[in-house]
């Protein structure tokens, strides 16, 4: 299969499966799919998601694929990639290529690893969060603007935010050590994860009102608006992640990513599940611990990338935050009771946030 037909063939399946499950929400009577669940569909998930790991895994080596090119690279000098990555805290992920040299896996065999650690972790916390129905869980997961990119091209950051989705659940089931343990293995693969991860416990013990979280975000866009750069040169100058300090520079175009500027596109984008927890939580009124949590941790993380929007690859930074969009916008609607027509909200939700992704990824694909 020619690389330029991975993502469209992607999205068409997508669409496909979308439509079929919105369709059967739209005309469930008396909200019985969002009443009773459906629990067991976790077996039809597993095939998907082995299927998605075998597909994506055996990509076609190509540039079409971002950084596939520059880790198929890697993979093949491991040596080299070893000592200069020696005085690295990301010591996991140049681990794996050596296990995966060692166990004879060429770079595809690399590559299906690197995915099924992005794919079944995400499907693990997806269990934890939306035991009712993970199928639905899974599909807002998969249907979200930069799952894809993350399967194929930021493949290593893709595989940290999975893990640090599942510490979140563990860390929401008061299990800490293994939260613990999970956040540590995240770190040693990105330690840009640190964001997510500081996010999660200010949710957790600090900013117990999420409109307080709500009100960071909105505050996070005045002050962007008026302090332009000076956010990006600030969080470089503090160490946080060294790649900053490139993205921010007056050089990051060379890179060859991502545009600058004032992102209102995906600020919009960003918007929707802060206007949906607003929705439950603050009009509605609708009480759910996990669901606070996660929603003032999405605020929190993404209110630092709206204060870092000017940088390229601005959009590496928005997955800090975004690589859980699909988690804070299905929960609500699997997990709680908000409408009387929840079923049909579902379904029109479902559709309008598949759709968007179909749209913006055919747009810029």
């Amino acid at each position: 299969m020619s690389p330029l037909q991975y993502q469209p063939l992607y999205l068409a399946i997508l669409s496909v499966i979308t439509c079929m499950i919105a369709w059967r929400f739209y005309t469930s009577p008396d909200d019985e799919l969002s009443e009773k669940g459906q629990p067991n569909n976790i077996w039809i998930c597993i095939p998907l998601c082995l299927v998605l790991v075998l597909w994506l895994g055996n990509r076609p080596v190509s540039s079409v694929f971002g950084d596939t090119f520059s880790y198929s690279h890697m993979y093949k000098n491991v040596r080299i990639a070893v000592i200069n990555a020696s005085m690295s805290g990301e010591w996991l992920f140049m681990w794996i290529i050596v296990w995966c040299r060692r166990a004879g896996l060429d770079v595809n065999g690399f590559f299906t690893v690197i995915d099924a650690i992005y794919i079944f972790t995400a499907l693990l916390a997806v269990q934890k969060f939306v035991p009712k129905n993970p199928l639905l869980g899974m599909l807002f997961l998969c249907g979200s603007l930069m799952f894809f990119s993350y399967g194929t091209n930021g493949i290593r950051n893709g595989a940290a935010c999975s893990i640090v989705l599942l510490a979140m659940a563990f860390l929401l089931e008061s299990n800490y050590i293994m939260a613990a343990v999970l956040a540590a293995v995240a770190m040693s693969l990105h330690r840009s994860v640190a964001l997510p991860l500081a996010s999660i416990v200010a949710a957790r013990w600090i900013i117990r009102d999420p409109r307080h979280a709500l009100y960071i975000w909105i505050g996070s866009i005045g002050l962007s608006l008026i302090g332009g750069n000076a956010f990006i040169n600030f969080f470089s100058s503090l160490g946080f992640d060294d790649r900053m300090e490139a993205y921010g520079s007056k050089d990051a175009e060379n890179y060859g990513f991502s545009s600058t500027g004032f992102r209102w596109d995906f600020l919009l984008y960003s918007a929707m599940p802060v206007y949906l927890g607003y929705t439950v939580l603050i009009k509605h009124q609708v009480r759910d611990n996990w669901y606070r949590i996660l929603y003032s941790t999405y605020c929190l993380a993404n209110a630092f990338w709206v204060l870092v929007i000017r940088a390229a690859f601005t959009n590496r930074f928005a997955y800090l935050s975004w690589f859980m969009y699909g988690i804070v916008v299905a929960y609500p609607l699997i997990m709680m009771r908000v409408w009387d027509d929840q079923d049909r909200r579902t379904a029109i939700i479902l559709l309008a946030f598949v759709g968007f992704t179909v749209i913006m990824n055919t747009l810029y694909w």
